[in-house]
């Protein structure tokens, strides 16, 4: 099985004066992994650049591909990331550990 389906779209050169943004996703299973999980992939195309900007997520949510769904998971991985900025700068220990129902607990011990 292919690890993903290529959509069909014409070999275009990016745009000189805007970006441009395409969204993909497939169905992966890492081997550590238990079970299969979507990836969202987001291909930009800045003007000027030789090579495109890739992101991949992955996710069980059901979300539409567009931008969107692409800001929640870019403020979300800011939000832990001051979290982990904050306990590290003021000796807190991050507790990351998944909860009861595979959602993290994102907070610092003896707070939460």
């Amino acid at each position: 099985m292919p690890c993903c389906v290529r959509r069909s779209q014409s070999a275009e050169r990016p745009s000189l004066t805007k970006v441009k943004e395409f969204f993909e996703d497939f169905a992966y299973q890492a081997a550590s992994w238990g079970k299969e999980s979507r990836v969202i992939a987001n291909i930009e195309w800045h003007p000027g650049e030789l090579f495109p900007r890739v992101g991949f997520i992955v996710t069980n949510m059901p979300m539409e591909l567009d931008r969107g769904g692409v800001r929640f998971y870019n403020q979300r991985g800011t939000a832990e990331q001051h979290i982990k900025e904050f306990a590290l700068n003021n000796s807190y220990p991050v507790d990351f550990t998944l909860k009861d129902g595979g959602f993290p607990r994102l907070g610092l011990q003896g707070f939460v």
